[in-house]
Order: structure tokens, then C-alpha cells, then sequence
């Protein structure tokens, strides 16, 4: 969430970077893909929808992300709406965006508590599968690993693992 990044003082300088970029006026061509993204809106939220493919906030490709078309997304606000939760670069979905900074914390609240139903995920396949129906039972833990944390699937149970369960 980002309002725990501000409690970092080299988020503080990550995000005095942000607003320069925000500053730099989207094309017309980009605000209205924009807005073809938008799924709901009201006073709270704005709800869009992420193809794969961009990422969230900026990075080394200096391509389009997220982070940056938040103007577009500002309507009537005299601030961009704030973003509530990420989706990787490759994951396509739904994603919310807060209008206001009460919106943005009552939706942290609601993420963190996992009121908020955030994974569920449909693939698509070619061909038949072989079931009709069916549940993966898997264990995943947090193990670290050279540039940050990795997550490791087991079929049995370890000490500091968490079950993880999928039904098809």
C-alpha cells in the first residue's frame, strides 16, 4: 500500500520523483486509452482494468505504466486518485483506485484484512482438460533469495509454509 511507503525516508525521495513525472501532461492518444479502461467509477473509487503487459509503477523501460496515467484518472479531483493494491506487469485485472485519501484507507483496511475478495484469477486453455472439476492443494513459504524474497510451492506441509488452495 503506499501510504506505508511514506514512513520510509527513500520512498519519500521515490515519491518526490513521482510528482515530477506526474507533471508531464499524458497525450490525448493515452488519456483516452485511459478511460476505455475505466470499469466503475464514483465517488470513492475508480475502478479500471489492467492489460498485461504494463506495469504498475515506473521502471528501467520507461514505458507506460500505471503510476503515471493516474491523471487520467482524476476527472473532478483536484488530486489523482491513489492506488489501493498492485497487479504484476504480466497479470491482467481489475484494479482500485482510491479519490480520496479516506477511500484509500478504508481500502487498505479492507485489502489487508482480505474483506476484499483480491485473488481470483481465470486462466484459458486450448484444448480439453481431462477433469471437469478439481482442487490443487499446494504449500507455498517465503524463503530469500539474492534481489528480495522468492515464493516456494510444496506438496507437504513445512514449519513456516501456508497452504494455498485452487478449485477448477
Amino acid at each position: 500500500f503506499l501510504s506505508a511507503a511514506v514512513a520510509d525516508p527513500t520512498a519519500a525521495e521515490a515519491t518526490a520523483a513521482d510528482k515530477k513525472r506526474e507533471r508531464m501532461p499524458l497525450s490525448p492518444q493515452l488519456r483516452k486509452q485511459a478511460l476505455e479502461w475505466v470499469l466503475f467509477k464514483n465517488e470513492h473509487v475508480v475502478v479500471i482494468n489492467k492489460p498485461s503487459g504494463i506495469p504498475m509503477m515506473p521502471g528501467s523501460n520507461q514505458g507506460i505504466n500505471i503510476a503515471d496515467m493516474l491523471a487520467a484518472w482524476q476527472f473532478t479531483n483536484t488530486a489523482p486518485p491513489l492506488v489501493c493494491h498492485n497487479l504484476d506487469r504480466e497479470t491482467s485485472g481489475v484494479v482500485v483506485l482510491a479519490r480520496n485519501k479516506n477511500a484509500h484507507r478504508m481500502l487498505g483496511r479492507m485489502f489487508m484484512k482480505r474483506v476484499v475478495p483480491n485473488s481470483v484469477y481465470w486462466g484459458f486453455l486450448s484444448g480439453t482438460p481431462t477433469a471437469n472439476f478439481g482442487r490443487i492443494r499446494m504449500h507455498f513459504e517465503v524463503t530469500k533469495a539474492r534481489g528480495g524474497n522468492q515464493i516456494v510451492a510444496r506438496p507437504t506441509p513445512t514449519a513456516t509454509s501456508k497452504v494455498g488452495i485452487a478449485e477448477y
